[in-house]
């Protein structure tokens, strides 16, 4: 590289240094997770997408990625908005557990699809939402809704 210094020599530089600082990678986390899930009936799964940052997402939606064999989601994606970073957007979903399962904790992974502020289309990496389906016998000391998780589960964009 060749360049006037500020003596107004000419000098020819063999070495360039440059420092490149990257933004970090976008972030998610599903908190509060909730529901009213029955054996062999459906309710609902609850919760809270926490946008952790760096940045706002814009038309965020959630998407079901996969679930327990004994789980069905009638809808596999919920729309969520604008997000901006440090916020929070909840979600609502119908799901189902099979006659055939047991009572207990069942897994969703769900993922967040959004648009950066420089309008790139992205995707969080998967994010698991544990909630328990409690027993179909109405007369069981189980209680159809789960109290909120205070465990936090997080999922970064690829």
């Amino acid at each position: 590289m060749r360049y006037t210094d500020e003596n107004g020599d000419r000098v020819t530089s063999t070495t360039l240094v440059a420092t490149v600082e990257p933004e970090g990678e976008q972030s998610f986390a599903v908190a509060d997770a909730t529901s009213t899930l029955r054996v062999g009936e459906e309710g609902r799964v609850d919760g809270v997408v926490v946008n952790e940052g760096p940045g706002d997402v814009e038309t965020a939606v959630l998407r079901v990625v996969e679930t327990d064999d004994n789980v069905r989601t009638r809808e596999r994606t919920v729309v969520l908005g604008d997000i901006e970073d440090d916020d929070e957007a909840e979600f609502s979903l119908p799901v189902s557990v099979l006659d055939t399962a047991q009572p207990g904790e069942r897994r969703l992974l769900v993922a967040v699809e959004y648009v950066t502020e420089d309008g790139e289309r992205r995707e969080s990496d998967p994010i698991p939402v544990i909630v328990d389906a409690a027993s179909e016998t109405p007369g069981s000391n189980s209680s159809p809704s789960t109290p909120p998780s205070k465990r936090a589960t997080t999922g970064r964009s690829c």
